[in-house]
């Protein structure tokens, strides 16, 4: 129990640093693939090589496997889709309100359990989720933010947009957008869960999600023809 009260709170506290990382990126005008693109292919690298039980993989064990393929990747790229959304909101309006209507999203999974197996709907529990949906409501009348900073680098400049004369509204549609996205996938990410007789005996859950968070942030990178501002400095220099 306090083993895993001590995770939560270090998932937590990670969490917002990436949420901070998010922030940043988006006030500096950040190419938003050139960044991401590297971190979760090294990401993705790093759970196979780490997670992964080849061991049990290899004795033909697959218990599932290509079912979970075909789930934790999809949810892969829709969690790169969200984060676009969530991405293109904060450089249009409110960073915190953009982050916490996006992250919402994890109610979702809750909420299927409930609706579509048959989980309790826990008094405390569901006092949560109206919280969190009540937050939605406080958040949509945030007022825009002020964006002063300039880009990071002559890369990031090139390719930043003008803000549109929305009234701060833009950001909004594309956080709900981002919330839809991430609840999807937070609903696939654990629809294994629900499966009969199914464990995660081959630590794969992992590797294949991130997978589809690198093949799409890799995409991304790749069509936008975005690349790491380091890259453009050293030529500058040169």
């Amino acid at each position: 129990m306090t083993l895993g009260i001590i995770f939560a709170l270090t998932c937590g506290l990670l969490w917002a640093f990436i949420g901070v990382l998010y922030s940043t990126m988006a006030r500096h005008r950040m190419q938003f693939f050139a960044v991401m693109g590297p971190a979760f292919i090294v990401t993705a690298i790093a759970a196979w090589v780490f997670l992964a039980d080849y061991h049990t993989l290899f004795s033909g064990k697959t218990n599932g496997t290509a079912s979970l393929a075909w789930l934790m990747i999809p949810s892969g790229i829709l969690t790169v889709l969200g984060m676009v959304c969530m991405q293109t909101a904060m450089r249009r309006g409110h960073h915190a309100a953009c982050w916490t209507i996006g992250q919402s999203a994890l109610i979702a999974p809750y909420l299927c359990g409930v609706f579509f197996f048959g989980e309790p709907l826990l008094a405390r529990k569901a006092f949560g989720v109206a919280l969190i949906l009540a937050s939605l409501v406080a958040f949509g009348r945030a007022r825009r933010e002020t964006e002063t900073e300039e880009p990071a680098c002559a890369a990031d400049a090139a390719t930043a947009r003008r803000r549109p004369a929305n009234g701060g509204w833009g950001w909004l549609g594309l956080s709900i957008a981002c919330l839809a996205l991430l609840s999807v996938q937070q609903t696939l990410t654990t629809l294994p869960s629900h499966w009969p007789n199914w464990t995660d005996s081959l630590r794969l859950r992992v590797p294949l999600m991130f997978t589809g968070v690198a093949l799409a942030y890799g995409s991304g990178a790749l069509l936008t023809k975005q690349r790491p501002c380091l890259i453009h400095s050293v030529r500058n220099a040169g």
